[in-house]
């Protein structure tokens, strides 16, 4: 969030931004100029956002000292647990998704026979299982989610270790060290490492690395291969 919004908030939201401090929180309170929010009575005073971090934990124990009311995101391995405190559970398919980027600026990426052959090497199926629990849907290499008015099915492309190979060594690639970087949080590490192991299994290398949220997002743009 720029600068400039904080200091000059704009929009038409039933809330107006009273506070914010990054990676610590954001206080709102109810509009007091009504004619900027046409969607009727707001029932809540306020609303206040408080950012936890990465550590699922943080956000359990806030549940249990009753700081928080509801959160914004449960990740896989914590539904269970937040089930077992009997909070309501929402529940919507999103077209969020965990993206296992290739850098096409940087070699081998550039050449389509090695994406095509790390995409032939991986089953999504697995990736959700291992890395989200099965919350959610098999993703399909593309960046529209079935809940987009313009998706379109596509025929599926399913793991194919021996074509993954065949790919591979056309492009001469065979011993190229792939580094899969990820975030040091559940999902994404999870992820990261179901999609390492899947290439090693085909015979591919593989470097695994995790970094933490303050380094991983100071240069997720420049990897080579990176989990976001």
């Amino acid at each position: 969030m720029g600068s400039d919004f904080v200091k000059n908030p704009l929009g038409t939201g039933a809330f107006e931004l009273v506070s914010y401090e990054a990676s610590v929180r954001a206080v709102y309170k109810r509009r007091e100029n009504g004619g900027l929010w046409w969607g009727g009575e707001t029932y809540l005073d306020g609303v206040e956002f408080i950012d936890y971090g990465n550590d699922a934990n943080a956000t359990l124990s806030a549940f249990e000292s009753g700081e928080v009311h509801t959160n914004y995101e449960t990740t896989g391995d914590y539904v269970s647990i937040l089930d077992g405190m009997e909070l309501v559970r929402g529940e919507v398919l999103t077209s969020g998704t965990v993206v296992a980027r290739m850098n096409v600026n940087n070699k081998p990426y550039d050449d389509k026979r090695v994406r095509n052959a790390v995409q032939l090497a991986v089953d999504n199926a697995t990736v959700l299982r291992l890395g989200y629990n099965n919350l959610g849907e098999v993703a399909e290499n593309h960046h529209v989610c079935p809940i987009h008015p313009e998706y379109a099915e596509l025929p599926k492309i399913g793991r194919d270790v021996e074509k993954a190979k065949a790919l591979m060594t056309e492009a001469g690639q065979m011993d190229f060290e792939h580094e899969i970087i990820t975030v040091d949080e559940d999902w994404q590490k999870n992820t990261g490492d179901s999609i390492a192991a899947q290439l090693r299994e085909a015979g591919f290398k593989v470097k695994r690395t995790v970094l933490p949220g303050s380094t991983f997002w100071n240069d997720w743009t420049k990897y080579r291969r990176g989990v976001e």
